[in-house]
């Protein structure tokens, strides 16, 4: 029951999965999509539809998640708690219903990943934006990057990103204990926890 990409998809699977590493590269986007149904095949021996789907059901429904998380965040800072939940709600239900979501929640394809992956990185860099707290800025570079190793559309979630971040180091902030120096220090860690995950298949690639 695969359909078009799926089977190619699946095809690159049993291929790497048989020492043919240069399936995971000749792909010509993110080694995800592969290695999600090669851990599954490996796991359970099968390649029941179902199965192999069900890790993009998982991820679409995180997508639903985060998208509600950051309309609360992003409302709720001006408006109060009760605009938050609202604002949330009516975001996490509009995705639930979007058709590009639903569709790609049930295939085996890498677009819910980028989308939940991408944001997830921007809700770490609004936890950074109000604690400054280095552990965030990290988190938010690694997401970032699990996003780019499943599709280089994620690089689309660096302009909003980047904005949050310069909020974060703007004057009235860098007077904070640590200053502008600690900033750059939380830049370079997240920056070099996010070039070793991408390295990871990118030079290889």
């Amino acid at each position: 029951e695969f359909q078009g990409d799926e089977a190619v998809i699946m095809q690159r699977a049993a291929q790497a999965l048989a020492g043919d590493d240069r399936e995971l590269f000749l792909h010509q986007k993110g080694p995800a999509e592969i290695l999600i149904p090669m851990s599954l095949w490996t796991l359970t021996g099968s390649t029941v539809e179902w199965q192999m789907r069900a890790p993009f059901v998982l991820v679409g429904l995180l997508a639903v998640l985060v998208v509600t998380c950051l309309a609360a965040r992003w409302f709720g800072a001006q408006e109060g708690a009760a605009a938050a939940l609202g604002a949330g709600v009516a975001a996490g239900l509009l995705s639930a219903v979007n058709g590009f979501l639903v569709a790609f929640s049930r295939i085996v394809q890498y677009q819910n990943i980028v989308i939940a992956m991408g944001g997830l990185s921007l809700l770490w860099l609004l936890r950074y934006r109000r604690r400054s707290s280095p552990s965030a800025l990290v988190l938010a570079a690694a997401f970032m990057a699990f996003g780019l190793l499943a599709h280089y559309d994620a690089i689309l979630f660096a302009p909003a990103g980047l904005m949050i971040v310069a909020e974060s180091v703007m004057p009235r902030r860098i007077g904070s204990p640590g200053g502008l120096a600690q900033h750059v220090t939380n830049g370079l860690c997240a920056a070099l926890v996010g070039a070793a995950i991408l390295s990871l298949f990118y030079l290889p690639y």
